[in-house]
């Protein structure tokens, strides 16, 4: 995906809870959380950043919500995901999945730091903590990296995460 195409994603600003809570599940069935989560992988293969600064940009412009990611002592990594479209999601449906969100997440993570990452979230106190899961042991050949050109999200005032 190039620049022009995110510009384009990026100017029309449609929603995509309908699709994410209610297409997705009814057209992919049962298995629609394990579907989503490689959706979102996909989706970051085709949409990749450059830093890590730019990922709260694209979660806050993608309307998963606001993304802070935090690194603890044992190299443990976790994305947390707050604000208004979290909270209105986790109050309407009835058990809302952020496996889209998770997928992404992963996806670009392990293409930032080069070392295979999966991930899983869960739900706790209003907010979605997305665990990345790292084998330093399996870091990726050159060859398995995805060779998209990095986008450069645009930053507004309206998308700047907050705190």
């Amino acid at each position: 995906m190039t620049n022009s195409l995110y510009d384009q994603l990026h100017q029309s600003r449609f929603s995509v809870a309908l699709l994410r809570d209610v297409a997705l599940p009814i057209a992919l069935g049962r298995d629609h959380t394990n579907l989503e989560y490689w959706l979102g992988k996909q989706i970051a293969r085709q949409l990749p950043v450059s830093n890590e600064d730019q990922l709260p940009v694209i979660a806050a412009q993608s309307d998963f919500g606001t993304l802070t990611i935090t690194h603890d002592r044992r190299a443990s990594i976790t994305g947390t995901l707050t604000g208004p479209v979290v909270t209105g999601r986790l109050a309407q449906a009835a058990t809302p999945s952020f496996a889209l969100e998770t997928g992404w997440l992963a996806q670009e993570w392990q293409m930032l730091t080069g070392v295979f990452t999966e991930a899983t979230y869960s739900i706790q106190k209003g907010q979605v903590l997305i665990s990345l899961h790292q084998d330093a042991k399996e870091t990726l050949t050159a060859t398995e990296q995805t060779h998209a050109e990095p986008i450069t999200p645009l930053q507004t005032s309206a998308d700047q995460p907050q705190s």
